[in-house]
């Protein structure tokens, strides 16, 4: 039910952004539920608590391609085996506040944290001395995050379309770095109603003065499921 083409991908950034995800809700009890992919894939639900005030939670992960190094004797016959997979993992949550106007439009903004894991799995395999072999994972903090995201646009029964900007300060662990960034999205979103493919492009600004560098321009695709209620 779920497809994600990743149109840019996140590359060896040590930063692997997540999607820009306006709501754009109408009124106390909306709901939100959406799969989207980036530079991760992505599980995000967001929630109406009032007429003016929503929740907004996102998951995402991403693996690399595992590295293998198989060492072979004379005979061309294995004598061990190690394999190293990483992965990292994004859980992001936020607080909104929305207002929509008579044209049908909605200005929003969210401010929230995200704290991102990288998992380091490495498994030996000895085939000469059994005794000798591991497999272990390691998860530890790759960064965090504190970000605000205005957001403006037009929400209708077949297509919703507009701009958002997400400002990031990313702290890095465990060297204690921190940098700003600055991630603009224009998405547009087609279907009818409550089932919608979602299109997104944007681009990245930061620091020269920053530590590290990021990815400049991304974009995705995804579907979501909203449940507004329309007159």
């Amino acid at each position: 039910m779920f497809s994600s083409v990743i149109l840019f991908s996140c590359g060896d950034y040590r930063y692997v952004p997540m999607t820009v995800k306006p709501t754009f809700f109408k009124e106390k009890g909306d709901l939100e539920v959406s799969f989207q992919g980036r530079g991760m894939g992505e599980f995000h639900a967001a929630y109406a608590l009032t007429d003016n005030i929503a929740l907004s939670a996102t998951t995402g992960f991403r693996n690399t391609v595992p590295d293998t190094v198989l060492k072979l004797d004379s005979a061309n016959q294995p004598i061990s085996r190690f394999i190293e997979k990483k992965g990292d993992r994004d859980n992001e949550i936020a607080v909104g506040f929305y207002k929509c106007f008579d044209d049908g439009s909605t200005f929003e903004v969210y401010a929230g944290y995200a704290l991102t894991n990288k998992i380091i799995k490495r498994k030996f395999s000895d085939f000469m001395n059994p005794a000798n072999n591991f497999d272990t994972r390691n998860n530890s903090t790759n960064y965090g995050r504190y970000f605000i995201q205005p957001a403006y646009g037009k929400s209708t029964k077949y297509a919703d379309y507009g701009f958002a900007n997400r400002f990031t300060l990313l702290n890095f662990s465990p060297d204690s770095k921190n940098d700003f960034i600055s991630e603009s999205m224009f998405f547009f979103r087609f279907g009818y109603k409550y089932v919608k493919i979602m299109w997104q492009f944007g681009f990245t600004l930061s620091s020269a003065n920053n530590t590290y560098d990021y990815l400049p321009f991304n974009a995705g695709l995804g579907i979501y499921f909203q449940l507004n209620h329309y007159e």
